[in-house]
């Protein structure tokens, strides 16, 4: 686990959603509301696209397994929405 005062990320290496060993891994923001934001994923389902809160393109890539959208809870906090 890592984290400051915003942001946490913990590996979960007993988390198996994709089969033995499979493991995981979240990223916490400092925030526990606002909108959802659905990452597009590609056809072959081993890469997903999503724009962060300050409208960067976020890329996340698998070169074992598939990528599945609930395999994702992103979330803009309400405070920058509205901005």
């Amino acid at each position: 686990m890592a984290m400051d005062s915003l942001t946490m990320i913990a590996g979960a290496p007993g988390a198996d959603p994709h089969g033995a060993s499979s493991g995981s891994a979240y990223l916490i923001y400092g925030f526990n509301s606002g909108i959802v934001v659905a990452p597009t994923i590609n056809a072959s389902k081993t890469k997903a696209t999503f724009s962060d809160i300050d409208g960067d393109l976020v890329t996340v890539k698998v070169s074992k397994g598939q990528l599945d959208a609930s395999d994702f809870t992103v979330l803009q906090p309400l405070s920058r929405v509205s901005q």
